[in-house]
């Protein structure tokens, strides 16, 4: 009987970082951000229908709809953060100090042979213009719902001090953090990546 082999995805080039994992996290966050605003509008069980191709395909409520779209964008956003170099320890905004040695992260990056830095808790609170706090507790509280109430059950407490409009602050930063420290650091003369807002990880049959 043949030995049953595992079978591994290949791993990412930092080509596909740049034109396809960064940007599919970015419009994920986009898409949490636009389902956030009808969570504004409508309460939790107003009814919606989605169609496919202008046929009738699920009848659902919106919390139903909007809940799981919400926690992805805190996954993707938490993601984002840790590859900018942004981390969360006892309610404080933090640069990493370590990386696992598969991981891919900003400082793989480098221009005219000088690697890109990681992302400081200062570089964000001079790049948002809102209070150091407000930055601060929108970013630990996405950081720690993902970590403790999404990716995992935990009894780690969250970081209970961001409101719904600090949170939404939060998330707009982040693509902004991505340009200002990734993307601008490209000189205009070189090729830049073309961005797919594609599912890398989607079988391509489907």
């Amino acid at each position: 009987m043949e030995a049953r082999q595992d079978l591994r995805s290949q791993p990412l080039s930092l080509d596909q970082v740049l034109a396809v994992w960064l940007p599919r996290r970015v419009s994920a966050i986009e898409g949490t951000l636009s389902v956030l605003n009808l969570c504004e509008k409508f309460n939790d069980s107003t009814p919606i229908s989605i169609s496919i191709a202008g046929k009738p395909a699920m009848d659902l409520s919106l919390s139903t709809f909007a809940d799981p779209l919400i926690d992805i964008g805190f996954l993707h956003a938490r993601a984002l953060l840790e590859f900018l170099g942004l981390g969360a320890r006892k309610g404080k905004l933090v640069q990493l100090t370590k990386r696992n040695s598969s991981d891919i992260a900003i400082e793989h990056y480098s221009i005219n042979g000088k690697s890109l830095s990681m992302v400081s808790p200062t570089d964000v609170f001079g790049a948002i213009n809102m209070p150091q706090p407000v930055i601060e507790w929108s970013l630990v509280n996405i950081i720690e719902t993902a970590n403790k109430l999404i990716a995992h059950v935990t009894t780690g407490e969250v970081l209970a001090m961001a409101m719904y409009q600090q949170v939404r602050i939060g998330l707009e930063s982040i693509p902004v953090l991505l340009q200002d420290h990734l993307y601008a650091k490209f000189e205009p003369a070189q090729e830049q990546p073309e961005l797919k807002f594609e599912r890398y990880a989607c079988n391509s049959k489907r």
